[in-house]
């Protein structure tokens, strides 16, 4: 079924021109006829069944309960405050953060300062230069997953990961994430 999303835009007779909305910057205006013999700007957005893909985690999110069937994790409170902690305390400089959920991945190697896109996915996703450390989650379920990641080419973390899990200066801590206590995580470490 075909979901139309109709955003009216008036357009005002004086001179002081308005800032363009994010829907007009995207959706270009068409001019319509409407009541009264006046036109008006009106966007049309058809999502159509593009949207389909995320019904059921917008309801999960909406109403949802763990366990959770089609969330995933986007920010982990936990293993930010670890890196902080580590960082500080080992005087050293975020060098990334490997995760097999992109989003996660994504914005916290953005939180850091070290926005890397899909490049987090890459064979070089991370540099080992002295003076940094370098995280990752590193539950059996993670490695798994990062085998079959797409992104960068399916497995492209696979030897990174290896790397870093095969060093005798690897540090991990298991912990329960606040959005579901009975799952286990484990954020494992390397200083450079």
């Amino acid at each position: 079924m075909l979901a139309l999303l109709i955003a009216a835009v008036g357009c005002g007779s004086g001179t002081a021109r308005r800032q363009p909305s994010h829907l007009e910057l995207v959706m270009p205006a068409a001019p319509i006829e409407v009541a009264g013999g006046r036109t008006r700007e009106i966007q049309i957005l058809v999502m159509g069944n593009a949207m389909d893909t995320y019904r059921e985690s917008f309801r999960e999110r909406a109403n949802g309960a763990p366990p959770w069937k089609s969330l995933v994790t986007l920010w982990d409170l936990d293993a930010t405050a670890t890196i902080e902690k580590v960082l500080r305390e080992q005087k050293k400089a975020f060098d990334g953060y490997l995760t097999p959920v992109w989003a996660e991945a994504n914005f916290t190697n953005a939180a850091f300062g070290r926005w890397r896109g899909f490049g987090v996915y890459s064979p070089d996703a991370v540099t080992h230069e002295a003076g940094h450390c370098v995280f990752w989650q590193a539950i059996d379920q993670d490695l798994r997953s990062l085998e079959k990641a797409e992104l960068g080419g399916k497995g492209a973390l696979v030897p990174v990961v290896r790397r870093l899990e095969d060093g005798t200066d690897k540090h991990c801590s298991y912990y329960a994430p606040r959005w579901e206590s009975a799952l286990r995580r484990c954020l494992c470490h390397r200083c450079f």
